[in-house]
């Protein structure tokens, strides 16, 4: 898990040193081979952009700010390393205004016991 993690952050970098993100981090759109390390699919392949297409990982910054950037990329990894620990994501509701409400507001719970 840690060395998908790290990977997805090393991607996210480079990405976001040329100016580009990816936009709609899922799991999904993530592919993992052991010989060949971490692959990302849907790259968005465009300058940064004042919208997201993902309200599952939704920064609360792009939530606030109405723009997606490298902040919002690094929330989604690290909202899909806590979905794929946890096995559900980090913030959870219906319809998506109120997901992103709770992206904003909502307490993250702790990881300890959801898979003990």
């Amino acid at each position: 898990m840690v060395a998908i993690l790290r990977q997805g952050a090393e991607i996210l970098a480079a990405l976001a040193q040329a100016g580009l993100h990816h936009q709609d981090l899922r799991a999904e759109n993530l592919f993992w081979s052991a010989k060949e390390g971490l692959f990302l699919n849907e790259l968005v392949l465009q300058p940064l952009k004042e919208t997201w297409d993902n309200v599952l990982y939704a920064a609360p910054e792009g939530i606030r700010e109405g723009r997606w950037d490298i902040r919002g990329d690094m929330y989604a990894l690290g909202g899909l390393g806590y979905h794929l620990l946890a096995g559900r994501p980090p913030v959870a509701g219906d319809p998506p205004g109120e997901l992103l409400r709770r992206h904003q507001e909502a307490e993250v719970p702790s990881l300890r016991g959801w898979r003990a």
